[in-house]
C-alpha cells in the first residue's frame, strides 16, 4: 500500500496523472468522487469496482461500476483506491492479484 489516511492530504494521488479505481460503490461512493473532484482528479476515475454483483453495470455520478476481474483485466496500473468498512480484506484480495499501488483512506 501506498497511503494509509485522509484523502485531501494523498498527495502521491494527486500529484499523479495515473488512471484511478476505486474499490467499493456503496454509500460513501460519492463522497469520495466529489472529494476527487475538488482535488481536481476525478477525471483520472476511470471506474469502480465492487464485489456485489447487483451493483455492477451501473453508473454512479458518470462512473461505471464493474466487477473486479474486469478491473483487474484492464486497469493493472492504475491506482486503486480502497476506502470502505471492508478494507482489509479487499486490500488482500488486491495484493494476491499483484496491485502494488493501493491507497487506502478514510472518506
Amino acid at each position: 500500500m501506498e497511503y494509509i489516511g485522509r484523502i485531501k492530504n494523498d498527495r502521491k494521488l494527486y500529484a499523479n496523472e495515473a488512471d484511478i479505481v476505486i474499490f467499493g460503490a456503496g454509500k460513501d461512493l460519492v463522497k469520495i468522487l466529489d472529494k476527487l473532484e475538488k482535488l481536481n482528479v476525478k477525471e483520472n476515475v476511470i471506474c469502480a469496482c465492487d464485489n456485489d454483483t447487483k451493483k455492477q453495470g451501473k453508473t454512479i455520478n458518470g462512473i461505471e461500476i464493474v466487477s473486479l476481474d474486469y478491473a483487474l483485466s484492464r486497469y493493472t496500473n492504475a491506482v486503486y483506491i480502497v476506502y470502505n468498512q471492508f478494507c482489509m480484506e479487499i486490500c488482500r484480495q488486491l495484493a494476491e492479484q499483484g496491485i502494488e499501488r493501493i491507497h487506502l483512506i478514510r472518506s
